[in-house]
C-alpha cells in the first residue's frame, strides 16, 4: 500500500471522475472559441446540476472497493510489463463493454428500470451527468469493473498500470459521452472506425430517446443487436455542422 502508484490508482478510482468532470465543465466555457457543436441546444432541467452533484456521493465506491481489496489481499497483481499491461487492459476493456451493454439494456426493461431511472432524469446531459447514479446501479458498474479486475487477477496477469489505464479510458468516455458537445469529426463516424467507437452524439441520443444506443465506448454490440438509431450518422453530421437538435424527439 506504500507504493506511490498504488496510492495514485486508489485516489484516481475514487476521485478521478470528479476532476475530469470539473475540467470538462471548464472546457465547455471556451467552446465558442473553437465553434459550438452542441448535440441538443436546450436548457438543462431545473436544479439538474445540483441534483447530479448530490447523487455523485456513490462515485468513490470504485476506489474504496479497490483499496479494501488490496488491504485484504483479494487482488493478485502481476509485475508490470508492457505486454502484460496491454493484454490486461484489452481484456478489461472488452469485458466491460459487454458487461455495460448487457446490464444497461437490462436496466431499460420495465422490471429493472427503477435502478437506472435516476441517471435518466438528465435528458439533456452535461459532464456532471456522468456522476449521477443510484447506489444499486453504481454497485452494478463497480462489480463489472473493479470486481472483474479482482477476479481476473487470479486467473491471468493483471497489472496496476493496466487497471489505471482502463479506468482512465472508462472515466474519460463516461464524462465526454455526457458532455453534449461533439468532439469527434464526421470523417471518423462515417468511417469503419465509427462502427467500433462511439461519439458524444451517440450517447446524447440515448438519453433523449431512452431506448437504443446502449453501448458506452463502442457501438459494436449496438450494431450487432440492431439497437443503433437509423439516423445516428446523419444527426452527428448535422451537429458537427453546428445544426444542433432543438427538441428531444427530433430526428434527422
Amino acid at each position: 500500500m506504500s507504493d506511490p502508484l498504488v496510492i495514485v490508482t486508489i485516489l484516481f478510482l475514487a476521485f478521478g471522475k470528479f476532476v475530469l468532470a470539473g475540467l470538462w465543465m471548464m472546457a465547455l466555457k471556451f467552446t465558442t472559441l473553437v465553434g459550438e457543436k452542441w448535440v441538443f441546444r436546450l436548457p438543462y432541467d431545473h436544479d439538474q446540476m445540483r441534483a447530479e452533484l448530490m447523487a455523485s456521493w456513490v462515485i468513490p465506491i470504485d476506489g474504496i472497493v479497490f483499496g479494501l481489496a488490496l488491504y485484504f489481499d483479494l487482488v493478485k497483481l502481476t509485475k508490470p510489463t508492457l505486454g502484460a499491461s496491454m493484454m490486461a487492459f484489452l481484456v478489461m476493456f472488452i469485458w466491460f463493454e459487454v458487461w455495460f451493454y448487457g446490464t444497461h439494456r437490462l436496466m431499460h426493461t420495465r422490471m429493472l428500470y427503477a435502478v437506472h431511472a435516476l441517471h435518466h432524469r438528465s435528458r439533456v446531459t452535461c459532464p456532471l451527468t456522468g456522476l449521477r447514479f443510484s447506489l444499486p446501479e453504481k454497485m452494478i458498474l463497480t462489480l463489472g469493473s473493479v470486481g472483474f479486475a479482482l477476479i481476473a487477477s487470479w486467473l491471468m496477469p493483471i497489472t496496476l498500470p493496466a487497471i489505471l489505464a482502463f479506468f482512465a479510458a472508462y472515466y474519460v468516455e463516461s464524462i465526454a459521452g455526457h458532455s453534449n458537445v461533439e468532439i469527434v469529426p464526421t470523417e471518423i463516424v462515417q468511417s469503419p472506425i465509427g462502427k467500433v467507437f462511439a461519439s458524444t452524439t451517440f450517447h446524447a441520443l440515448h438519453h433523449a430517446r431512452v431506448r437504443g444506443h446502449y453501448g458506452l465506448t463502442t457501438t459494436v454490440l449496438d450494431h450487432l443487436f440492431g439497437t443503433v438509431f437509423p439516423d445516428y450518422v446523419e444527426v452527428h453530421e448535422r451537429v458537427v455542422r453546428g445544426e444542433s437538435l432543438r427538441h428531444l424527439g427530433e430526428r434527422a
